[in-house]
């Protein structure tokens, strides 16, 4: 079956994807010319989350792009984006590189991500600086992230900060520097920001995602550090019962052990010291004594 060819270009600035695949059916891009509607095609089946089936069309338009280096550009961009939807980084970097060499600078960014994800990551913050491309969010954001998985805590946060002051929105973003200031000792600039925060808690899909948890951790970090233990112990009780938590369970009832003998809490602290006892905390019996001896005291 031979697609209407006026009816795909028709439908195509329409977005209505799901049309054109129903035109194309079972089709091949094997000895097809028309590329124009083949990019429509690749693009149709890309919007509909069928990378393999788009990877096809891709190395097609590939082919008959060779000398035409531009148009070639838009070509392997494409099939890298393909390759990242399936996570093939090995093929999506070749395509980005190639493109890249051939001039296309939305593929920088592409390129660094794909270095970022063979963990690679001082390769992709130097294909990322060297570029000259414009220091947008993305940038910053990707950036921010390539140094924190390097333990650059210092420029990672610098990254984060300059991506939250173009996007002060993204929640994403604002998690990331909650993070960050965690790691580098900045519980102030939590605690200022912490309605903000505890507003994104609110949304349910943020509360559940892995940047929800992190912020958990940062504030029930800053607040502790602020001696706001209250609000350090149910930031801390909501972080152990979150769907991503991979923190260390005994040194955080540890903690909170110790957030609430601040507060005097003595039978609380040593219900949290006892199951941090049970998960083998090394110090956690000698706090266990002391709080008996406070209850003893408290008793007498």
């Amino acid at each position: 079956m031979r697609p209407d060819r006026d009816t795909i270009l028709k439908l195509c600035p329409r977005e209505q994807w799901g049309d054109i695949l129903k035109q194309i059916g079972d089709l091949r891009p094997e000895g097809l010319e028309d590329e124009r509607l083949m990019f429509h095609v690749m693009e149709a089946l890309y919007a509909a989350d069928q990378s393999q089936r788009a990877l096809d069309w891709c190395n097609r338009l590939v082919e008959l792009r060779q000398d035409r280096p531009q148009r070639l550009a838009i070509a392997l961009y494409n099939r890298g984006m393909c390759h990242q939807d399936l996570e093939k980084w090995t093929e999506a970097e070749l395509d980005f590189r190639r493109a890249v060499e051939l001039g296309c600078e939305r593929a920088v960014l592409k390129l660094s991500r794909a270095l970022g994800f063979q963990r690679r990551y001082r390769e992709a913050i130097d294909v990322a600086q060297r570029s000259g491309m414009k220091p947008d969010v993305a940038y910053h954001e990707w950036l921010g992230h390539c140094y924190n998985q390097l333990d650059d805590f210092q420029w990672s946060l610098r990254h984060y900060e300059e991506a939250h002051r173009l996007d002060p929105k993204d929640p994403g973003i604002l998690a990331s520097l909650a993070n960050a200031w965690d790691l580098t000792g900045g519980w102030k600039n939590i605690i200022d920001h912490r309605q903000q925060i505890e507003d994104l808690l609110k949304d349910q899909e943020f509360y559940s995602s892995w940047d929800g948890y992190l912020v958990l951790a940062a504030l029930s970090e800053a607040c502790h550090e602020a001696g706001d233990e209250r609000r350090a112990i149910r930031y801390a009780e909501q972080e152990l019962e979150h769907p991503e938590f991979e923190g260390s369970r005994e040194v955080i009832l540890y903690n909170m052990g110790i957030a609430s003998m601040n507060l005097e809490k003595y039978r609380k602290a040593l219900d949290y010291f006892e199951r941090a006892l049970d998960l083998e905390h090394p110090l956690a019996r000698e706090r266990i004594t002391e709080c008996l001896d406070e209850l003893g005291d408290a008793s007498a």
